[in-house]
C-alpha cells in the first residue's frame, strides 16, 4: 500500500476515535461524572493548550528524529493513554491524559498532512486535500452520533475504540518511508512570487478565521450537552443532533472539491466572517431547537469553508512542509484553547452580571472581532490592486 493510501486510511480511522474522545467525551463527562458546563471548559482548554505545544515543537522534532519516528511514537503513546482511561476514569486521571493526549495529536497531525502533500503541483494538492478533508470529516458525524449507544453499551470501553485504532495506525507506520518527498523549490509548478504574495494574504486570513472557527466550534462541543438537556433533547439523541454541523461542513468540503473556482478568491473569506458569528450565536443563545439547527448549518458550513482554504493555502505556500502543517495545527489549537477561555470569561460574567446572554456575548465577542479585523486586514493588499486601476 502506498504511503498516501495508508495515511488515507489513517486519517479515517484516527478522525472517528478522536471524536469519540474529543467530541463524545463532553457528553460521557456530563452523564458519568456530573460535569458542569464550566468543567468541560476547562478540560477543552486543558487539551487545546497542549495541542498548540505539540503542533508547534513537530516541525523542529520531525528534523530531528524523522517524521516516521513522529508517528510511531505518537500512536504508541496515544494507546497506552486511552487504556489507562478505560481503567480508571476519575477526573484527575482524566485531565492527565487530555495532557498528553493533546500534545501527541498536536505532534502527530503536522506530520500527516505533510505526508499527503509532499510533491504535489498546487492543483494536485488541491485534489490530495479534498481526499484528507472527506477522510476526516465523514467520520466526525457517525461517531458523535454512535456515542450515546457506545457509552450505553460499553461505559469506558468508549476508549477501546481509540486504543484499536492507535494499534492498528502503528502497524501501518512500520513500512512507511522515513521522510516524504517534497517538490523542489524550484519546480516549474511552484506558483512565482507575485501569485506567492496573493496566496500568503489569503492564507492568514484564513488563518484569523480558522483559529476563531475552532475556538467557537470548541465552545460549542464543550456547552451543546447543556443546551440541548435544557431545551428538553433526549440524552441518547442528544449527539447526533449535535453532529448536524459536522455533515454541513462535509458538505462544504465537497463543494469545495467539485468548484476549485474558489482558489485565490476573497469573497470565499469574506462571507465567512460574517456567517460564523451568525451561526454560532444561534446556536449559543438559541431557546429551542429549530434555531440551533439553523445555526448548526450556517456555523458548520463557515467552517468547512474556512478549514478547507487554510489549509490549502498553507501546504501550497510552504510546500507541503511539516512546518505549513505545524502553524496549520498550531493555529487549530490555539482555538481549542482560546475558545474555552473565553467561553470561562462569558461564564464568569454571566455570574457576576446575573445574565447568561449578556456574558457570553461580551466573553465571545473580542474572539470574533479580532478574526474579523485580522481577516480584513490580511486581505486588504488584494484591493489595493483594484483601487489604483480606477485612478
Amino acid at each position: 500500500m502506498h504511503d498516501r493510501s495508508k495515511i488515507l486510511l489513517m486519517t479515517f480511522t484516527e478522525a472517528f476515535s478522536t471524536t469519540l474522545v474529543g467530541r463524545g467525551i463532553f457528553f460521557y463527562t456530563v452523564w458519568a461524572l456530573g460535569f458542569s458546563g464550566a468543567a468541560n471548559l476547562w478540560l477543552a482548554l486543558v487539551y487545546g493548550t497542549a495541542y498548540v505545544i505539540g503542533a508547534f515543537v513537530s516541525h523542529r522534532l520531525a528534523k530531528t528524529l524523522g517524521e516516521k519516528t513522529i508517528m510511531a511514537v505518537t500512536a504508541l503513546s496515544q494507546l497506552a493513554l486511552h487504556l489507562v482511561l478505560v481503567w480508571h476514569f476519575e477526573p484527575i486521571t482524566l485531565f492527565a491524559a487530555y495532557v498528553v493526549l493533546g500534545l501527541m495529536s498536536g505532534m502527530r497531525w503536522p506530520v500527516v498532512e505533510s505526508y499527503l502533500s509532499a510533491g504535489l503541483t498546487p492543483k494536485q494538492t488541491s485534489k490530495a486535500l479534498g481526499r484528507f478533508n472527506l477522510c476526516w470529516a465523514v467520520p466526525l458525524p457517525l461517531a458523535l452520533a454512535l456515542t450515546g449507544p457506545i457509552v450505553k453499551l460499553l461505559g469506558t470501553g468508549l476508549f477501546l475504540i481509540p486504543a484499536l485504532v492507535n494499534l492498528t495506525s502503528l502497524l501501518l507506520t512500520v513500512r512507511m518511508k522515513s521522510r516524504p518527498t517534497h517538490l523542489p523549490a524550484d519546480h516549474p509548478a511552484r506558483p512565482d512570487s507575485k501569485e506567492l504574495t496573493k496566496l500568503s494574504s489569503l492564507l492568514w486570513a484564513s488563518r484569523w478565521l480558522l483559529m476563531n472557527s475552532y475556538a467557537s466550534a470548541w465552545i460549542l462541543a464543550s456547552l451543546l450537552p447543556i443546551i440541548l438537556l435544557k431545551i428538553g433533547m433526549a440524552e441518547m439523541a442528544a449527539p447526533a443532533f449535535a453532529s448536524i454541523l459536522d455533515f454541513v461542513r462535509l458538505l462544504a468540503f465537497i463543494l469545495m472539491i467539485y468548484w476549485p473556482g474558489w482558489h485565490g478568491r476573497p469573497s470565499v473569506l469574506l462571507l465567512t466572517v460574517v456567517a460564523m458569528p451568525v451561526g454560532f450565536f444561534m446556536v449559543l443563545l438559541a431557546g429551542n431547537l429549530a434555531l440551533v439547527l439553523v445555526g448548526q448549518i450556517v456555523f458548520g458550513m463557515s467552517c468547512g469553508l474556512v478549514y478547507y482554504a487554510a489549509i490549502y493555502y498553507a501546504m501550497v505556500v510552504q510546500n507541503a512542509s511539516v512546518d505549513a502543517g505545524g502553524k496549520h495545527e498550531a493555529i487549530i489549537g490555539l482555538g481549542f484553547s482560546m475558545g474555552p477561555l473565553a467561553g470561562l470569561v462569558g461564564v464568569g460574567l454571566a455570574g457576576v452580571l446575573a445574565n447568561q446572554t449578556t456574558g457570553m456575548l461580551l466573553g465571545m465577542s473580542p474572539l470574533f472581532l479580532a478574526a474579523t479585523f485580522g481577516a480584513l486586514a490580511a486581505l486588504k493588499p488584494l484591493a489595493q490592486p483594484r483601487l489604483h486601476s480606477k485612478n
